[in-house]
């Protein structure tokens, strides 16, 4: 038995690079349109009422509004509500995150007429205040919130799609923000991600440069403060959106965005050569028309990641499976309500599978796609808030003797020490300020990266004893949490 958790855990090193895996078929539910009786632009999802399932929100005109789906556990949405904004406001860009520390999820939306973003903060149970509008540059069009300068508290960055810049916006622990810094950062600049770009363990901003057939990526010095990286060009293709993700399991994020070239219709990708260096674009038929938003996720449960994009003419969402190698096979296209221009990914129904949502301009709605996918591990609760509210822990893997699994950590303090607690039985014994879930037989000492985040991946064991049990939980060194620790929740894995 302890080989075989050696086997799955090696605690040498963060991240173990597998070799390329054959494509696995993926296979959604047909979709559920949810409609809205006006036109959606961006969906975000989070915990709005503190249930411990992920629910949905979506911003909306007739009248300016963002408006709040929660979920009964399942996937479904039967009660909603609505966050009123100011008549005129014209909202679009929606990301969700805890702006003011309070465990609680907030969101934050673009004031598209006002030039101004605005936080709405989460109260507890799914009731929202207003915050302050944030001025930013001209037509804000999409945002993301992360930790941008070397604080604990997630900031704000902006894509102004007529003011062609990027907006920095940077917490002072509130929820309020500074004067937002400008950055240049490409014609009718539209969507936009942050993640770790040049390895040094910061975050850095790519922009989809719509009117310059471009990526721009914008490196941090680590305090919040960007140059200008590598420009990269994608020929008469106008990206719409740009997500970022370890797509060849190098250790290093690539980068994906999508569009259209000569009637042909790509998912395109730029492979991380060396810090902030990317090479490419390779393209991927998408067989849809008109590609839009992408976002990268592990669709089929065999620990790569795989790509999902929209395409708003034929009315659908491709899904392109990962060969391990950041080579992509194997377009599958799943239909939607009409004009999809938006999607996400999100396990809705909790069976630790990623669920598609699209928003749908003509269609007036958002679509639901529930994965048919189910991991073999289950997730458990008893999470202990820290410095950046509750820490996360995902489990991805079928559980089948030598096919990939993985484990993730997100949410927790950046650089901080970190224990793995892996038990063959489960105890829920107190434990400072929380709940220990599962029995201490193996516990390994862990630093989680300048994301908070930790990433463990290797194939399950042969050998295991179908129906044997694992637990495990990561506690993490905070001195924000209640003795000094922060915990995820647990997660459940039996072997099939």
């Amino acid at each position: 038995m302890l080989q075989s958790i050696h086997k799955l855990l090696p605690a040498a090193a963060a991240v173990l690079a597998l070799g390329a895996t054959a494509s696995a078929q993926i296979a959604f539910d047909p979709a559920v349109d949810i409609t809205l009786n006006s036109e959606p632009e961006v969906t975000a999802y989070g915990d709005w009422d503190g249930d411990g399932d992920m629910d949905l929100a979506t911003t909306a005109d007739g009248p300016d509004r963002v408006e709040l789906f929660f979920n009964a556990g399942d996937g479904t949405f039967p009660t909603r509500s609505s966050i009123n904004l100011a008549s005129g406001s014209s909202p679009n860009g929606l990301f969700a995150a805890n702006f003011d520390t309070d465990n609680d999820t907030d969101l934050v939306v673009t004031l598209k007429s006002l030039d101004a973003v605005q936080v709405l903060f989460n109260q507890g149970g799914g009731t929202f205040s207003l915050g302050a509008n944030e001025q930013v540059g001209v037509e804000p069009e999409y945002v993301v919130a992360a930790h941008l300068n070397g604080d604990v508290f997630l900031d704000i960055a902006v894509t102004n799609r007529a003011g062609n810049s990027l907006s920095i916006l940077e917490n002072d622990g509130t929820g309020d923000f500074g004067a937002a810094h400008f950055y240049a950062s490409g014609n009718d600049s539209r969507g936009l991600v942050a993640a770790d770009l040049d390895e040094d363990d910061d975050i850095d901003i790519a922009v989809a440069a719509h009117g310059d057939d471009q990526i721009t990526t914008w490196m941090n010095d680590g305090t919040g403060l960007f140059t200008a990286g590598q420009v990269l060009s994608i020929p008469s293709i106008s990206p719409e959106g740009v997500d970022s993700a370890d797509l060849d399991n190098d250790g290093d994020n690539d980068i994906l965005t999508g569009g259209e070239q000569s009637g042909s219709h790509f998912l395109s990708i730029f492979i991380q050569s060396a810090p902030g260096t990317f090479s490419g674009p390779t393209h991927y038929a998408t067989n849809g028309n008109d590609p839009g938003f992408v976002f990268a996720g592990d669709f089929d449960l065999d620990a790569d990641i795989d790509a999902a994009i929209v395409s708003e003419s034929s009315n659908d969402v491709a899904v392109l499976t990962n060969n391990g190698n950041g080579t992509f096979t194997n377009p599958q296209n799943f239909a939607t309500d009409t004009q999809p221009g938006h999607v996400i990914g999100v396990d809705l129904d909790g069976n630790n599978s990623l669920d598609l949502v699209t928003t749908n301009g003509t269609g007036d709605s958002i679509s639901v796609l529930l994965n048919q996918a189910a991991s073999g591990f289950t997730e458990l609760g008893a999470a202990l808030g820290g410095t950046n509210g509750l820490p996360h822990l995902e489990g991805v893997g079928t559980l089948q003797p030598n096919t990939p699994a993985s484990i993730r950590v997100t949410n927790g303090l950046a650089n901080a020490t970190a224990f793995l607690i892996i038990g063959l039985s489960r105890i829920d014994a107190s434990f400072a300020g929380g709940t220990m879930v599962p029995s201490l037989e193996f516990i390994f000492l862990m630093q989680l990266d300048g994301d908070g985040h930790l990433f463990l991946q290797d194939n399950w064991p042969p050998g295991v004893t179908p129906g044997d049990d694992f637990f495990f939980q990561v506690w993490i060194l905070d001195p924000n949490g209640p003795d000094n620790f922060s915990a995820t929740n647990a997660i459940q894995a039996t072997a099939p």
